[in-house]
């Protein structure tokens, strides 16, 4: 998902009813579009509720797929995109 969204030049946010963090996150970043307020913390980790605000994410900070590592002569993209589609 984080692919995706750096790619598409999307935020990514990860909200739950049942858990506060997560919805205090999400009401974060509605709030920053529509009041032009700072960013809250970005959390990249899976473990965790995704917080990842647009432009704030890099292709090295996301790496490569699960698995692609014995596939080292095939550009990072290439791997991503191969995921996707299957």
């Amino acid at each position: 998902m984080r692919y995706i969204s750096h790619t598409s030049g999307c935020d990514l946010v990860f909200a739950s009813v049942k858990e506060k963090l997560p919805t205090q996150l999400f009401k974060t970043m509605l709030s920053r579009y529509m009041q032009e307020q700072q960013l809250l913390k970005v959390e990249r980790d899976p473990n965790q509720a995704l917080n990842v605000y647009a432009g704030s994410d890099t292709f090295t900070a996301i790496g490569e797929p699960e698995g692609a590592g014995m596939r080292r002569n095939v550009p990072f993209e290439k791997l991503w995109q191969e995921l996707i589609e299957s």
